[in-house]
């Protein structure tokens, strides 16, 4: 009996608890999974920030150049000289992933005797046929080249600034092994007409080498599209990167790209910029908007790198809890068995004595009725005396 109370209670309160710990790991995963998608989320903003500051130290660049050509255009200057050691300066002072600077004029509006004029310094990166001339020492690792050969009046990079009427990033492009954009705006004089247009080259490429993934990621990477979904890092395959593929070549990033644009923007997230976390059967793709330039920077994370430590310390936890309360549930039980050890001999006592007394009264009970069976008659006994008796006096 003691056993049996035992038991039931421990597997009472065994099963009560697992019931419990199963819906207490299921929180804890689910909790643990939120907590790891926020973590690649920040991640990747951080990454997201880094470029953010690199793509405001251009357009600070460029701004600061435009305001002094615009004030030495006031003032009335017109040397080409001048305006050439402007673009120099600014070149000199550059960040290390500016690969050439310079501004053109619209026609006679710097240098009033020449139609066309744009000084132009670039990086010498040693490649056959780049345009420019390299600078005497110690510069001679920058090339000038004076961009008035390209009639830039009907260039897309010329018109599209005239057009925008504002400073703009244009679409990456491929340039001597390569991948550039541009920061490029109009230069306005004190009476906001358009004197010029400024531009700045970025090289995505050395971009692309200072971006962090995380070691504990595994096969994990950032990847950048452009605004119209270019590809301008892509690590899977670095070759459609420098060959600006588009998103529509690989299936699971067009499949990707509509979802972000097509997906509804929660109220906690700015309606101006897009970022979120999405999953797919084997990969969380966190992704979020460069401001400034529009592009989109995706973080890809395998499943496995997040889920594989998450089951493992959900189950320890889950285990070792279930192995505690297990063995804090025996414990009780076999306190409670001992407390109840008097209770239980003592019924167990009683019981035997009831036992004892019942079978005493049922002995009794039936040595009472032999007895009853065994006693003679008297009358008969007295009867048969007397004949005897009679019998004897007779025959005498």
């Amino acid at each position: 009996m003691r056993k049996t109370i035992g038991s039931k209670l421990f597997i009472y309160m065994a099963g009560s608890a697992l019931v419990g710990l199963g819906s207490m790991s299921f929180f804890f995963y689910r909790t643990l999974e939120k907590r790891a998608t926020a973590e690649i989320q920040g991640s990747l903003s951080t990454e997201v920030r880094s470029i953010e500051g690199e793509l405001k130290q251009v357009q600070q660049s460029m701004s600061d150049m435009s305001a002094v050509v615009s004030v030495l255009h006031d003032q009335g200057q017109s040397d080409s000289e001048r305006y050439k050691q402007i673009a120099f300066s600014f070149f000199k002072t550059k960040s290390p992933l500016i690969t050439g600077i310079g501004f053109g004029q619209t026609p006679y509006k710097l240098v009033s005797d020449r139609q066309w004029y744009w000084p132009y310094f670039l990086v010498d990166k040693k490649v056959p046929g780049l345009i420019g001339t390299n600078l005497p020492a110690p510069n001679q690792d920058i090339r000038y080249a004076d961009v008035t050969s390209d009639q830039y009046d009907n260039k897309p990079y010329y018109l599209d600034v005239l057009n925008a009427k504002g400073n703009i990033w244009l679409e990456p492009y491929e340039w001597y092994g390569l991948t550039l954009t541009t920061h490029t705006g109009p230069m306005l004089n004190a009476k906001k007409e358009v004197i010029g247009i400024a531009g700045i080259d970025m090289s995505i490429t050395a971009l692309s080498q200072r971006i962090q993934t995380p070691k504990n990621w595994g096969d994990g990477y950032f990847s950048i599209l452009s605004e119209k979904g270019n590809l301008l890092v892509y690590p899977p395959d670095e070759k459609k990167a420098k060959a600006l593929a588009t998103y529509k070549d690989i299936p699971h990033l067009k499949e990707l790209w509509e979802t972000i644009h097509n997906k509804p923007q929660s109220q906690s997230e700015s309606p101006s910029k897009l970022r979120g976390i999405l999953r797919s059967e084997d990969k969380y793709w966190a992704y979020e908007q460069v401001q400034g330039s529009n592009w989109i920077m995706l973080a890809a994370v395998p499943k496995s790198v997040v889920l594989g430590p998450m089951m493992m310390i959900t189950l320890g936890g889950a285990l070792g809890a279930g192995a505690i309360l297990a063995i804090a549930t025996a414990i009780f039980v076999r306190q409670l068995n001992q407390r109840l050890e008097p209770i239980l001999e003592e019924c167990n006592n009683l019981a035997k004595n009831d036992a004892q007394r019942f079978q005493r009264l049922q002995g009794a009970d039936t040595t009472g009725s032999i007895q009853q069976i065994e006693i003679p008659d008297q009358t008969k006994s007295s009867r048969s005396s007397q004949h005897s008796k009679k019998k004897t006096n007779s025959m005498s």
